[in-house]
């Protein structure tokens, strides 16, 4: 049996749903999605989820992909941010 790659995997254009862990903080939503309209335009909102203790926010924001670059960008730039912890 063959393994396929991530890139063998994804069919363009498509959508994904993107996930940041960030502190939790007023804004940080915004600043995770200001990254992301750097990187692909568009009209996005994001759902947060607060950690049990209220520490970390999941963000999570669907976003409509061109290209594997535009992947590939969006989590460099997001996970570059002061406070995102990691992404997923």
């Amino acid at each position: 049996m063959t393994e396929a790659t991530t890139e063998e995997l994804w069919q363009f254009p498509c959508n994904m749903t993107f996930k940041a862990m960030t502190v939790a903080r007023d804004g940080i939503e915004n600043e995770v999605i200001t990254e992301i309209q750097r990187h692909c335009p568009g009209d996005y909102s994001a759902q947060i989820k607060p950690s049990k203790n209220g520490n970390y926010y999941s963000v999570s924001v669907n976003i409509h992909f061109q290209s594997k670059a535009q992947v590939e960008s969006v989590y460099k730039g997001v996970h570059q941010l002061d406070d995102v912890k990691m992404v997923l």
